[in-house]
């Protein structure tokens, strides 16, 4: 049986819907360079700014032995889960910081600040930046789970394997497969975030949490690992959003085999089972107002669907819910499910039903 865990969550009285709104009222830019200039924020840009002066692709004296990653470990707090979700994360890319309402304490809101900006604006603008999307949130959640096993380097293959839920392997990720990892650690590493929790950490009694750094405060280096000289990541500081959500309780854990399903591991693939699993935990834990019933057509909207014509998406779609079901008869047959049900809507099976099976 595939063991569910997950941490108390110390969440606002109200738990209510997130809603985004206009910081500029609130914050101006000066005050907010000002609050974040902490001693935890500095150390890590002093930490990044050495690394990229001091390697520029050349070969480190460094070593390390990769350990295995046994626990998937995913930030599950509204600012974690928005910053990836490109349906709602628009507003964090305005000219204006955004204010995130995390919830309620004693009727008022409660609110924190969140700003993401490239690393460089003189060679990139804000309206031509990728913004995050569920496959970072994805690779962000695999690097952080390697982190949190104790891992100072990882590897591009050792990613991948991370995200197929079996590290043990040594499947290596095609030409494509490792662009995509590329290209999506390119954006962590580059997408500066600013978050100033000090309201919240007041409302709600946890460690206060103001920082501005990278979103993964990682770094590009040739390293001996596992005995051979490989281009590699090395992990500079704690990922912030771990941090943060450590602080607030509100870190979903599980055993890693759940991402091991009999799927090929795509891009799309790795982005259903993800979502799938978070919807799960989140439906698993008391204090969470998600459901266990998730809608096909959020699913789709959260995969950005799009197809030539009508016939093509019906084919697209049917082909998404084809693979929900291998990701859930998997978990079913390893025990972490009771089973799943489809509902209609009209002559539509809209949406799918998790059977919970909740281990304490």
């Amino acid at each position: 049986m595939i063991e569910v865990q997950l941490e108390n969550n110390n969440q606002p009285e109200n738990n209510n819907q997130l809603t985004l709104s206009n910081a500029s009222k609130l914050h101006n830019k000066d005050k907010i360079d000002k609050i974040i200039n902490t001693p935890y924020a500095r150390l890590i840009r002093k930490k990044v700014d050495a690394e990229h002066r001091r390697s520029n692709g050349t070969a480190h004296n460094e070593t390390a032995t990769l350990k295995h990653v046994g626990t998937f470990i995913s930030p599950v707090d509204k600012v974690s889960s928005t910053v990836f979700d490109s349906r709602k994360n628009s507003i964090f890319y305005d000219d204006n910081e955004a204010i995130v309402e995390v919830g309620k304490r004693r009727g008022k809101t409660v609110e924190t600040l969140v700003y993401i900006r490239p690393d460089n604006l003189d060679n990139v603008s804000i309206s031509n930046y990728a913004k995050l999307s569920p496959y970072d949130r994805a690779i962000h959640d695999a690097l952080v789970s390697i982190y949190a096993a104790g891992n100072t380097h990882t590897t591009f293959s050792f990613i991948y394997r991370t995200t197929r839920g079996n590290n043990t392997n040594r499947d290596k990720p095609e030409v494509r497969d490792r662009e995509n990892i590329e290209a999506s650690i390119d954006k962590l590493m580059h997408s500066i975030i600013t978050i100033n929790a000090s309201n919240e950490a007041k409302a709600f009694g946890f460690e206060n949490f103001i920082f501005k750094g990278p979103l993964m405060p990682i770094h590009y280096i040739r390293a001996k690992i596992n005995g051979q000289d490989v281009d590699c990541v090395k992990f500079l500081a704690e990922p912030p959003l771990l941090t943060y959500a450590g602080r607030k309780n509100q870190i979903n854990r599980c055993d890693i085999k759940m991402l091991d399903v009999p799927l090929n591991n795509s891009k799309e693939n790795i982005i259903i089972k993800t979502y799938l699993l978070e919807r799960l935990l989140s439906a698993t834990n008391e204090k969470s107002k998600m459901n266990n019933i998730i809608r096909y057509d959020t699913l789709h909207e959260y995969l950005h669907i799009d197809a030539p014509n009508d016939n093509a998406m019906r084919k697209k779609r049917s082909d998404v819910r084809n693979k929900v079901h291998i990701i859930l008869e998997t978990w079913q047959k390893a025990g972490s499910i009771k089973g799943f049900i489809e509902h209609k809507e009209g002559n539509t099976i809209a949406k799918v039903e998790i059977k919970l099976m909740i281990i304490t």
